[in-house]
């Protein structure tokens, strides 16, 4: 994923959680250093059980090929301060069915149970 100096905001730079799944787990990959000036990711501690937390959010900063973890349904949000473009990847786990593939249809309890032949 990489985040290009634009003046235009997307819904993920608004604070959001991603209710894709609730129990997940999401690694963060950094191929480039991210700081609150490069478009790093901000992220509310403790914000997983109220939406009304009164902690401030923190950019989540890395040195380039650091890796992290974080529970994407803490309220988090993208940075809109980009003086210079960033290079990261995001990989989720967590079920394969889940309230977003069900949604979007890309998922099925049937898909899921059909064997391979």
């Amino acid at each position: 994923m990489g985040q290009l100096i634009r003046e235009k905001k997307s819904y993920v730079m608004r604070t959001h959680r991603d209710f894709d799944d609730f129990k997940s787990l999401t690694i963060f990959i950094a191929w480039t250093k991210t700081s609150s000036d490069d478009g790093a990711t901000l992220f509310m501690p403790y914000s997983y059980n109220s939406s009304k937390s009164k902690n401030k959010m923190i950019p989540l900063c890395a040195k380039e090929g650091e890796i992290f973890d974080f529970d994407s349904f803490g309220l988090h949000a993208g940075n809109i301060s980009v003086k210079k473009p960033r290079s990261t990847s995001w990989i989720k786990y967590g079920n394969p069915i889940n309230l977003a593939t069900i949604q979007n249809g890309t998922s099925t309890i049937d898909s899921f149970n059909t064997k391979i032949s």
